[in-house]
């Protein structure tokens, strides 16, 4: 069960916010709003499709599948407000190589902990 909100079905215990820079940028203006993504092409898109939107101007796309990728060790950023969003390339196959629990996305780096939160 549920409604139609203008052209688009809504279930009532599910609800699709298409969010614009405004939202994207409000929701990270209270509070810092960090997104950290790990997988294949298909998070790198989702990666691109924020940063997108972060920026207002479509990011270079092939650069990244250049240098960013399966043993290449890249991590993309992008940051403007409060939102920041990263991607790394993270697959079952890479952590097959590991000894470590493989259900587990990689470990960030050092440098991507926020130790103290801002204004306190």
């Amino acid at each position: 069960s549920g409604r139609w909100v203008g052209s688009v079905w809504a279930p009532y215990s599910c609800y699709f916010v298409p969010y614009d820079q405004p939202l994207l940028l409000q929701c990270g203006a209270a509070r810092p709003l960090r997104l950290s993504l790990f997988g294949d092409s298909v998070m790198r898109g989702l990666f691109f499709d924020i940063a997108d939107l972060l920026t207002g101007e479509k990011q270079d796309r092939a650069w990244a599948k250049r240098h960013a990728g399966p043993g290449r060790g890249k991590r993309l950023l992008h940051s403007r407000g409060g939102v920041t969003v990263s991607w790394a390339w993270w697959t079952l196959n890479e952590s097959a190589q590991h000894t470590r629990d493989w259900r587990a996305p990689p470990p960030l780096d050092v440098s991507d902990w926020g130790c103290v939160e801002p204004n306190t």
